[in-house]
């Protein structure tokens, strides 16, 4: 018992030691140790809600000049006041176990970005540091104040909207449809930049195909089946919040709605699909005097996402189906797949989309297997 006491006394003067080499240790000009240190086990998301939010992390690439051991401690902030210390230069931990550095540590359950910081350090040389960051991210909605805050706030989907049963989903009715109130993120496509842990945060990018086939694969629960909507039914939509039954909508611009946001200052189009969201509290739709103060009177919560570009197209038979995708537009843009061909080009079909810069309902072409937009699925009302 008396040996063991001593032991830990030891040992837990050593972890001060070592905090103090790891802060300390440029009062003093002293040479650097070989290499550069690197951090194994940082993911760039993890997902609060789907992710395990234990995080193991390994060192390596450092190496003492004369052969000699080295030791590293961490800090996670917020979190962490001060540094643990996980190896001693006599390659022991804080218990007196063999160990290499590994570091284990739990993120908070809130969302927030974190920055881990890892010094290596030897007696009579210069700490070699990391700094490297991870961001918690959780995915679905907030239904009250007492629950665990979600990456996209300012919504307002549990207000205007209806659980569908058997789904993690929100619908909302806009003119004589249902509509998903947010974007789809069944298996298949393609999360933005890869990264599966913002699958239910962001939504996920579709070919054409994948588009159609999450639709019509969601329940129906009573109601009628769900489906890709057709350009006809984005109109309705946008018909719905103008008040303007007569507008041809079919053109990329209707000078009506124009001419009403600059003469007489009312909410653009634009503005009247789009939410005021915050991703991790940061504002999603910038600020733009042509599409004005975000009104978001469709319900249909918008948030720029961009869009892919999907590359290859392998047999969809995995999540990791485009490792070649390329992601643009983000904060900036969002394009949502339409039902519609283009006619006399069975390879393509239109799409509708929403930019930053301008005030009006966009509609484009894109290749039915390398465009990978966003979706949204609609029914007709019972």
């Amino acid at each position: 018992m008396i040996t063991r006491y001593i032991r830990n006394i030891i040992f837990a003067s050593l972890a001060v030691l070592a905090a103090v080499s790891c802060k300390d240790d440029e009062d003093e000009v002293k040479p650097p140790m070989d290499g550069t240190l690197v951090v194994d086990g940082v993911e760039t998301y993890v997902n609060a809600r789907t992710d395990s939010r234990e995080i193991t992390l390994k060192p390596s690439g450092v190496t003492h000049p004369d052969g000699k051991g080295i030791g590293y401690c961490w800090k996670v902030t917020p979190g962490m006041t001060t540094y643990d210390t996980t190896r001693f230069e006599n390659g022991l931990n804080i218990k007196g176990e063999p160990s290499d550095g590994t570091f284990k540590y739990t993120l908070k359950d809130s969302v927030a970005t974190y920055s881990i910081y890892c010094y290596a350090f030897a007696d009579g040389y210069s700490s070699k540091s990391s700094t490297s960051y991870t961001t918690v991210v959780r995915g679905g909605v907030q239904l009250t104040p007492d629950d665990p805050q979600v990456s996209i706030t300012n919504r307002n989907i549990i207000e205007n909207g209806k659980p569908l049963a058997g789904t993690d989903y929100y619908y909302i009715s806009a003119g004589s449809h249902d509509w998903i109130a947010y974007n789809m993120y069944e298996e298949g496509g393609i999360p933005y930049l890869h990264y599966e842990a913002l699958s239910d945060v962001l939504g996920r990018f579709y070919s054409y195909d994948e588009a159609k086939a999450i639709c019509q694969n969601l329940p129906a629960n009573g109601g009628n089946a769900w489906r890709l909507p057709t350009d006809e039914d984005w109109v309705n939509v946008v018909k719905s919040v103008t008040a303007d039954a007569t507008g041809d909508f079919s053109a990329k611009v209707h000078e009506d709605i124009y001419w009403d946001i600059k003469k007489n200052g009312k909410p653009s189009l634009s503005s009247r699909l789009i939410a005021n969201a915050e991703f991790n509290s940061t504002v999603m739709w910038e600020y733009w005097p042509a599409v004005g103060a975000i009104a978001n009177t469709s319900g249909l919560a918008i948030i720029p996402v961009g869009y892919a570009n999907l590359g290859i197209t392998p047999e969809i038979k995995s999540k990791s189906a485009y490792p070649n995708a390329l992601f643009e537009g983000e904060f900036k843009l969002a394009a949502f797949w339409t039902a519609d061909e283009v006619e006399g080009n069975s390879e393509m079909a239109y799409y509708r989309y929403i930019n930053t810069m301008d005030p009006f309902f966009m509609i484009g072409k894109g290749y039915k297997k390398t465009f990978g937009a966003s979706v949204r699925c609609v029914r007709d009302s019972n």
